[in-house]
């Protein structure tokens, strides 16, 4: 629904505003496209504030909540399945409740088809109310896949737009995601050790005195000040700002000596923990993106070492995530795959993006982080959800083609790691019983530590 408050008529040089206006709504007959067949009575508490953030009346209708555990599909390649295991192990300490299947267990592994996943996701999603995570572990390369990539959305620009996407779509016929969903692209077991590795540095195996809570920010010279880099001072003004939250900047069209490749380097080496490209971009590179016209490539990535501080790092451009090619590793991939540094998850196209759609995602995301404490699954979710509501085909095309290669339950930090001193009970008696409390966080005022016993 789009509403005018402005009525003008050229003949008569006539202006009307109207001030205030009421909307009677009339629903005549039953629409059932979008109606989930089995829906659930209750939402899990921990994605409300997912919903708080996208329904402007959520508290109206306030649907019961569920205290179940999330519940976390894993999808593995049957070749990782004992490497993906102490990951699978991990999440389940952390309170979710993990599914894992072999593609085996779905469908051939040598000629997966994406249409038997996607029905066995739907039939999971559909048993298991609280379904709220999806990751899958497998290449995606185009030619010979673990788990392929869908390829049957078109692409304004022509050929496919390769999407995970299409996994995430579970409920109705709509172009609004169900779950957040992210993948381990990964085509060995070192690969898929690496990626564990990695996200185990992130979370549970934290070192000390890391700045983790930094952001960089970079963007593309074209039009500065304008365009790109006019996004990111949206971001600094409206989020980074507003939130205390520390950060740097290399913006490719300042006239100074900080926005260089070797600048980012040594701001990654010295630990932060996300890093957020703005501007143009191909599968290997972020093109010529300083005035220097120097392009941030695979290899520059794959020089840098920061091995026990790894950021999420969103790259907002063209291309970044085109997985499904086999000609040039994607810069997506070099983020995830280098053992010695580089990122614990990184966002990416898979095909061109559009700008304006890109400047919207990339400042909801941020909005999401850390106005509403979300995590980075969800985040970026909210992101696609703004696309396709604000910017028609070229948004849905958007969201479509940007994938997440990382965990999207992930948590961009947003203070600096501390050991934590407990104090507690050496025994649990049977019973119903208090063992730990929640630490509110001095910034977002609801943030828990995890207990596991």
């Amino acid at each position: 629904m789009s509403i005018s408050p402005f009525v003008f008529t050229p003949a008569q040089r006539k202006l009307i505003v109207y001030k205030k206006i009421r909307i009677t709504l009339e629903f005549s007959g039953t629409d059932m496209r979008n109606t989930i067949p089995l829906l659930p009575s209750k939402i899990n508490k921990a994605l409300v504030p997912y919903y708080k953030s996208l329904i402007l009346n959520y508290d109206v209708f306030a649907p019961l909540q569920s205290s179940e555990p999330q519940g976390y599909l894993i999808i593995v390649g049957d070749n990782y399945y004992s490497a993906i295991l102490p990951y699978v192990f991990w999440k389940r300490k952390m309170g979710y409740n993990v599914i894992l299947t072999k593609v085996s267990q779905i469908t051939n592994p040598s000629n997966p088809d994406t249409l038997q996943i996607k029905n066995y996701i739907r039939d999971m999603f559909n048993t298991l109310p609280d379904l709220s995570y999806m990751l899958l572990v497998g290449d995606g390369y185009k030619d010979d896949p673990d788990i392929p990539l869908f390829r049957g959305y078109p692409h304004p620009l022509g050929s496919i737009a390769w999407s995970d996407y299409y996994y995430s779509l579970l409920a109705g016929s709509d172009n609004y995601p169900e779950v957040a969903i992210g993948r381990f692209n990964v085509a060995s077991v070192n690969e898929t050790q690496t990626m564990v590795d990695k996200h185990f540095k992130y979370e549970r195996n934290v070192p000390a005195n890391w700045n983790a809570n930094k952001v960089l920010l970079v963007a593309h010279k074209e039009e500065y000040p304008h365009k790109y880099t006019a996004c990111k001072r949206w971001i600094e003004d409206n989020v980074l700002e507003a939130y205390s939250v520390p950060f740097d900047t290399a913006y490719g069209g300042a006239q100074t000596n900080y926005a260089t490749n070797q600048f980012v380097k040594n701001k990654i080496n010295a630990g932060l923990g996300l890093v957020n490209y703005r501007g143009h971009g191909y599968i290997y590179e972020w093109w010529e993106w300083n005035n220097l016209e120097e392009s941030f490539i695979t290899e520059d990535v794959r020089s840098l070492n920061n091995s026990d501080h790894l950021p999420i790092v969103l790259n907002i451009s063209c291309s970044n995530g085109a997985i499904q090619q086999g000609d040039y590793e994607s810069l997506v991939e070099a983020w995830t795959l280098y053992t010695d540094g580089g990122g614990v998850a990184a966002l990416g196209a898979t095909r061109p993006s559009y700008t304006y759609p890109n400047h919207d995602f990339d400042e909801k995301i941020f909005r999401k982080i850390y106005g509403d404490s979300l995590n980075i699954g969800n985040a970026i979710n909210a992101g696609k959800i703004l696309m396709i509501n604000n910017h028609d085909s070229y948004g849905l095309c958007n969201a479509r083609i940007y994938i997440l290669d990382g965990d999207p339950t992930l948590w961009v930090w947003t203070d600096t790691p501390k050991t934590l001193s407990v104090t507690h009970s050496y025994e649990a008696l049977l019973g119903g019983s208090f063992f730990g409390e929640c630490q509110k966080s001095r910034k977002s005022g609801s943030k828990c530590s995890y207990l596991s016993l």
